[in-house]
C-alpha cells in the first residue's frame, strides 16, 4: 500500500496551497469566519469566488490555456479539492503525506475492516493518528494476515489514510460529501481541532475506590480519526439506523458483503466479524453491532434483524461503561418485543498483547528486537 506521490505533483499540489492561501477570505474554515447565511449571500459569494478562481487559472481544470484553463492532465485534476479543503482548515495537519509500513504490503482492506489484518491495537489522547501508525508500523503483526481476530483502531486509522490518498480528499470531508450529506445528517461531523461544537459533551469516569465522577483528560480529534472521531446526535443516529434498515447509500452487495461474518484461515473458522461490524446468528436474529469508547465517553449501536422484524438501537452515554450498553440494548430490544432477545458476547480476541486504547501514558509499542548480523 504505497500512494507516495512525486516531486512534480507535491510541486503541484503546493503551488495551489499557496494560491488557495494568498486568495481565501481571512478566518476561512475557523469560527473567526462570517459564513454567508442568505442564499442571496451564498449566491454573491459563490460568484465571486468563481470569478477569482476564473483568474487564477483553477476554473476548468481540464480546459486550453487559452480559453482560461490549466490544461491539467487526469493525474492532477484530483489534487486542487484535496489543496483546497486542506486550506480551509491550515493548523489542522492532514497526513496526507503518510507512507504505510512495508509490513504491511500484504494486507488487504478486507482484513483491515474485519479486524484480521495483524496489526497490533494502541492508541493516545496525544500522538496523532499518523504517529500512532507510524510506532505500530515499527513493529512485528501480532499474526499473519487473515488468521485471527485482533480488534485494531490502527487498523481503522489505515482505512482512513487509504480514503484520504485514494480519493485526495480530507476524511473529514469525503465522510460529509458522501455519507452525512445525503443521508441528511446536519449534526454529524467529524471531529477535528476547529470543528467542535460548544454543547460538546463532557465525559465522566467513575472512580470507585473514592465513589466519585471524575472529568479524564479528553483526546485529541487527530488521535481518533477514522477510528473514532464522529460527533452526532439521537437524531441523526437514528436517521442512520433508518438508513441501514432500508440498505441506503449503498448497494444490496456491498450490505451483503459488509454484513457477512468473514472467514479466517489456517484453520478455516468464522470469525465473527464482518467489514466494521460484529456479526452474529442466534436463533432467528441476524444481530449488527459496534461498540467504541473515548476517554469518559461511550456507545453502541446495534440492528437486530428477524427477517419480519428489524429493530436498531443507538446508545450514546458520557461515561465510560462500553460493555454494559451491550446488555442494556439487549434489554431494550427485549422490550420493545415482548420476548427475551440474546446478547451474545463479542468474538475472542487474538491480540498478544493488548495495549490499552485509553492509556493515560503516550508511550508507544516497543520496537522489535534487533536480529544480530
Amino acid at each position: 500500500m504505497d500512494f507516495a506521490r512525486s516531486q512534480a505533483e507535491e510541486a503541484f499540489r503546493t503551488r495551489v496551497r499557496e494560491w488557495l492561501r494568498a486568495n481565501l477570505p481571512d478566518g476561512w474554515g475557523t469560527s473567526a469566519y462570517p459564513k454567508p447565511r442568505s442564499p442571496a449571500e451564498r449566491v454573491a459569494f459563490a460568484r465571486q469566488w468563481q470569478c477569482r478562481l476564473y483568474s487564477g487559472g483553477w476554473a476548468g481544470l481540464s480546459w486550453p490555456r487559452e480559453y482560461g484553463g490549466q490544461a491539467l492532465s487526469p493525474l492532477e485534476q484530483p489534487s486542487v479539492p484535496t489543496s483546497t479543503s486542506t486550506a480551509t482548515a491550515t493548523s489542522t495537519p492532514t497526513g496526507d503525506d503518510f507512507t504505510f509500513s512495508q509490513t504491511w504490503a500484504d494486507i488487504t482492506t478486507r482484513q483491515l475492516l474485519s479486524m484480521s489484518s495483524g496489526i497490533e491495537d494502541f492508541g493516545s489522547n496525544t500522538l496523532p493518528w499518523y504517529q500512532i501508525l507510524t510506532n505500530v508500523g515499527r513493529v512485528p503483526l501480532v499474526f499473519s494476515p487473515g488468521t485471527n481476530y485482533c480488534y485494531s483502531n490502527p487498523g481503522f486509522m489505515t482505512v482512513g489514510a487509504i480514503i484520504q490518498q485514494l480519493t485526495t480528499l480530507a476524511y473529514s470531508d469525503y465522510m460529509q460529501q458522501y455519507v452525512f450529506g445525503p443521508l441528511n445528517m446536519p449534526e454529524t461531523v467529524i471531529h477535528t481541532p476547529e470543528n467542535a461544537p460548544s454543547n460538546l459533551a463532557t465525559g465522566y469516569t467513575y472512580d470507585s475506590t473514592t465513589m466519585s465522577w471524575t472529568v479524564p483528560a479528553s483526546r485529541s480529534p487527530l488521535s481518533s480519526f477514522s477510528a473514532g472521531a464522529i460527533i452526532s446526535t439521537a437524531v441523526d443516529l437514528g436517521t442512520f439506523i433508518s438508513a441501514l434498515q432500508n440498505r441506503a447509500l449503498l448497494s444490496p452487495a456491498t450490505y451483503q458483503l459488509m454484513w457477512t461474518d468473514v472467514t479466517l484461515q489456517s484453520p478455516t473458522r468464522p470469525s465473527a466479524w464482518g467489514l466494521g461490524w460484529e456479526v452474529t446468528l442466534v436463533g432467528p436474529y441476524q444481530i449488527y453491532r459496534k461498540d467504541g469508547a473515548l476517554p469518559g465517553i461511550s456507545a453502541q449501536l446495534s440492528l437486530y434483524d428477524s427477517g419480519s422484524t428489524q429493530i436498531g438501537v443507538a446508545i450514546a452515554s458520557n461515561e465510560s461503561m462500553a460493555t454494559g450498553l451491550v446488555t442494556l440494548t439487549a434489554d431494550i430490544v427485549s422490550a420493545v418485543l415482548g420476548t427475551p432477545v440474546p446478547n451474545p458476547p463479542g468474538p475472542g480476541d487474538g491480540c498478544t498483547p493488548t495495549p490499552c486504547f485509553n492509556c493515560p501514558t503516550e508511550t508507544p509499542p516497543p520496537l522489535p528486537t534487533p536480529t544480530p548480523g
